[in-house]
């Protein structure tokens, strides 16, 4: 207050200034594979200190785009889960204030391409477009592709392969998992990853 007070600052000065404090102080956090943090309630020294509004969202995909180590942040997702886009509103991501590159990125998230495959064809170097991805994960702009649409996937090659005239439940050497013919397929669950 006695910087504003005195003309030494204006209010907007002191608000970036007092964000890029928190932002310093919480960026960090989010690279802790584990840890605790304690909080003390107690009475505050006067004079109040100033309430600084901080949209979270955004402050939750910066810090994830800051993440010292991007590999570790893909392989929790697992490189060849696909993740589908979720539906959400437009006021979201003018909080998450996405530039035209981050936005670029989640528009390429389509069920079906795996996450290696978009770290390449992202338009940010690979490194920075896993971070992206995993920042979209948490932010519940993404989700991994539901086992039921695996499966129904699953299905459909399978009817596909079955009407090229394969039948796996009498061929020679029936299989549960795998048959012969033009088409190659194996019934198991996608890939869980995890955005914590």
């Amino acid at each position: 207050g006695e910087l504003i007070s005195e003309g030494l600052l204006s209010p907007a000065e002191v608000k970036e200034a007092l964000q890029g404090q928190i932002e310093t102080l919480l960026w960090p956090l989010f690279s802790w594979s584990e840890g605790r943090v304690t909080f003390e309630v107690g009475d505050f020294e006067d004079p109040v200190p100033p309430t600084v509004h901080m949209p979270i969202r955004r402050l939750i995909k910066e810090a994830y785009r800051r993440h010292p180590k991007p590999l570790e942040l893909i392989s929790r997702l697992g490189p060849d889960t696909c993740l589908e886009r979720v539906e959400y509103e437009s006021d979201e991501l003018l909080e998450i204030e996405l530039d035209s590159d981050e936005f670029q990125l989640l528009s390429l998230i389509d069920g079906e391409t795996s996450v290696r495959e978009l770290c390449q064809l992202g338009p940010l170097p690979p490194a920075e477009n896993g971070k992206l991805i995993y920042a979209f994960g948490a932010l519940k702009l993404v989700a991994e592709k539901s086992e039921e649409d695996f499966l129904d996937g699953v299905l459909d090659v399978r009817e596909e392969w079955i009407s090229a005239g394969n039948d796996p439940e009498t061929s020679e050497e029936g299989s549960n998992n795998e048959s012969r013919g033009p088409f190659r397929w194996t019934i198991g669950p996608p890939s869980m990853g995890r955005f914590d």
